[in-house]
């Protein structure tokens, strides 16, 4: 897997810049690699019956599908209120055992390199996230990322660090993406790579390259949405990297 020749020209221009605000935003699930590890660690959830809001829900799978199906946002907001009742650290203990068993070897080099190579170059790397951050938290620790950069869907901890079910508004999907980014980045980022249409509002943001990341095959659950946005990225005269 290489870039694309074109892509990478226009890489070493934004490495290269001599603007003093250098930020960069990557998307996870999708973008980092070609899985979804907000989904995968939700199904090992499920296998291992960790998730207090699961218990009574006979189809969590089939609910979380129903769900997307009629407003992805409510969706993925879920999948962190499900964990209500635990603790802050007992959320994170699960997501970092998945992610170093079943997770850490999904990375896609090229774009990890990537990721390298703008943080040596002095860039704040953020990533955005419709995954609840729990789950991405863990990959963080691959990227010499502090945690501090990754936004997520979350809820409220109470006093005692313990998740209630209050969602933390917007989720960060589509537009609340957007909003988030323009809370908490200190300017506009440089680069922003994405691979659906719940990272268009994002990758508009991006002075210098929006950037298309695409794995092949799709996953069957993204694939609509991955080709809608290559397409609004033809459109936009974005360039498009495909792995495949």
């Amino acid at each position: 897997m290489t870039w694309n020749p074109e892509i990478k020209t226009t890489i070493d221009r934004v490495l290269k810049t001599k603007e003093t605000s250098k930020l960069a935003v990557f998307d996870a699930d999708g973008t980092l690699w070609h899985d979804d590890l907000g989904e995968a660690f939700f199904k090992h959830q499920i296998e291992k019956n960790l998730a207090p809001g699961l218990r009574n829900i006979s189809q969590p799978w089939a609910h979380y599908r129903q769900l997307c199906a009629r407003d992805a946002t409510v969706a993925y907001g879920w999948l962190a209120q499900i964990n209500a009742s635990l603790s802050d650290a007992e959320l994170t203990q699960q997501a970092e055992d998945f992610y170093n068993l079943k997770f850490r070897s999904k990375f896609n080099p090229e774009v990890k390199d990537l990721i390298y190579q703008l943080r040596a170059h002095n860039f704040q790397v953020w990533i955005c996230t419709a995954s609840i951050r729990w789950a991405i938290a863990p990959a963080l620790k691959d990227l010499d990322i502090d945690t501090d950069l990754l936004i997520g869907a979350e809820v409220e901890l109470d006093k005692d660090k313990i998740l209630t079910n209050k969602i933390v508004e917007p989720v960060p999907y589509k537009a609340g993406k957007k909003y988030w980014l323009e809370k908490k980045l200190k300017g506009k980022p440089l680069l922003v790579a994405g691979n659906s249409m719940g990272d268009l509002e994002m990758m508009a943001m991006a002075k210098v390259l929006p950037l298309t990341i695409v794995f092949e095959p799709h996953l069957p659950e993204i694939r609509d949405s991955e080709i809608e946005l290559m397409a609004e990225s033809k459109k936009r005269t974005w360039p498009i990297q495909i792995f495949r």
